[in-house]
């Protein structure tokens, strides 16, 4: 299967009674490109790549994505200042 069958299929799942009111593939994709963001900001920044490090790393990314998700359905409100 490849990436644009995945991301097609994505796009026609919706969790939400009018499939209109919110597009889970933009959604999905900008968090999937901060988490990695995120990831690669981690590793950019390190001289230590022990196993504590990977865990950590996939941690954050995984947290920056649900959080992003989050904020883009509503269920979280952005800090003031961010």
């Amino acid at each position: 299967m490849s990436i644009k069958t995945i991301i097609q299929r994505i796009g026609k799942v919706s969790l939400v009674s009018d499939p209109n009111s919110f597009d889970w593939r933009d959604t999905l994709i900008d968090a999937f490109i901060m988490a990695m963001v995120t990831f690669m900001t981690r590793l950019a920044t390190t001289s230590d790549y022990s196993s504590h490090f990977w865990i950590n790393a996939s941690a954050q990314a995984l947290l920056t994505f649900f959080t992003f998700i989050a904020i883009k359905r509503g269920l979280m409100k952005p800090k003031e200042g961010e």
